[in-house]
């Protein structure tokens, strides 16, 4: 793709993420990787959230390890020279599904259907995290917490998944009010036969994809969180086979369609009419990972990997702008700043900006 567009519309998103109004200013600086940091060797990261100057990275093994996981944190000060700060053995052998963090808090499920498998972490020392409360999450038949958690005040939604099970598969919602003593307070199923893969949750709305292995039409469901422990379903809208993640910003949700190579895209400003629309990501199939912010939708793309780039400046007319970083496969992506944070599928965490 030619430089000259990639920072054309890498520039909208720094813009966006400032705030300004008015036209768009054009950058005609290249994006790039300014750093990489090596995570603990045979693991990678499983999950992401960035706080201020902070990175804190859920971690899964990338082999036959049978130790307990860590939870890495990275001192982002300086975004092209990012350091570790500390990386804290959980105690549990299982991967961790993904982190959430609010304030002083880190909260972590963990791949496992049985024993503890949900920790609070008090990261208010970064350089000395520690557990401070656990519970176990009694996922369906099969199932155990999976992806990225979610937080809406003092709960925790987490995704009860396992892609060769065909039953019917839930999320649980987990009261934090008390990080000594975390507790669940509701198990809430999904369509009949589905399972949730991923959430989202944007002002009082939750978006869950459910999937199911053998379908040819998978779903986005809008439930309104108005009553945090009893989820209301609002629309439920057809997507292609295939989702792999759900990202939303106030009544829009976007979903990466990996089969299709595209980006499936739905309004829910009309709940009883939402409307979709999608974009072609070129030769980019869309794994797990997005990041939704200001305008503009960044999304890991799989073998031979890059970041594909939509702007939804319009959401009727969402603009497909080609991929950059081609060569890095990235499991997941944050945005912080102005700069773009990815852990990759060697093992590090890379810094991407100008």
């Amino acid at each position: 793709m030619n430089s000259r567009v990639v920072a054309v519309f890498i520039g909208i998103f720094v813009f966006s993420l400032t705030g300004c109004g008015g036209r768009q200013a054009e950058q005609t600086r290249e994006y790039s990787i300014l750093n990489t940091l090596r995570l603990p060797a045979g693991y990678q990261g499983s999950g992401i959230d960035a706080r201020g100057s902070l990175a804190y990275i859920s971690m899964m093994a990338t082999g036959s390890q049978t130790g307990a996981r860590s939870l890495v944190i990275a001192n982002l000060e300086k975004p092209a020279a990012p350091a570790i700060l500390s990386a804290t053995s959980s105690g549990l052998a299982s991967d961790m599904a993904g982190i959430v963090v609010s304030g002083t808090h880190a909260y972590v499920p963990f791949e496992s259907n049985q024993g503890t498998n949900f920790q609070v972490w008090d990261v208010r020392t970064p350089s000395s995290p520690s557990v401070v409360g656990s519970t176990s999450i009694s996922c369906p038949a099969g199932m155990f917490p999976f992806g990225n958690p979610v937080l809406y005040g003092n709960y925790v939604y987490v995704s009860c998944f396992e892609s060769e099970v065909t039953a019917t598969g839930a999320f649980d919602i987990i009261d934090v009010s008390n990080p000594a003593s975390p507790a669940v307070v509701a198990t809430v199923p999904v369509t009949a036969d589905y399972q949730p893969i991923s959430l989202s949750i944007s002002g009082q709305n939750l978006y869950v994809v459910a999937t199911q292995g053998g379908s040819t039409t998978d779903y986005v469901l809008l439930y309104s969180i108005a009553n945090p422990t009893s989820p209301s379903a609002v629309a439920t809208v057809s997507t292609p086979h295939s989702p792999q993640w759900v990202a939303a910003q106030r009544t829009v949700a976007v979903v990466p369609i990996y089969d299709g190579s595209e980006l499936q895209i739905v309004d829910f400003s009309n709940p009883s009419e939402p409307q979709t629309y999608n974009s072609s990501l070129g030769s980019c199939h869309p794994q797990s990972g997005t990041a939704y912010t200001g305008y503009m939708v960044f999304l890991p793309c799989g073998s031979p990997g890059g970041i594909a780039l939509v702007n939804l400046a319009k959401v009727s007319g969402p603009t497909y702008s080609g991929t950059v970083l081609g060569g890095t496969v990235f499991n997941f992506l944050v945005a912080s700043g102005p700069f773009l944070y990815g852990l990759d599928a060697s093992g590090n965490l890379q810094t991407m900006g100008f």
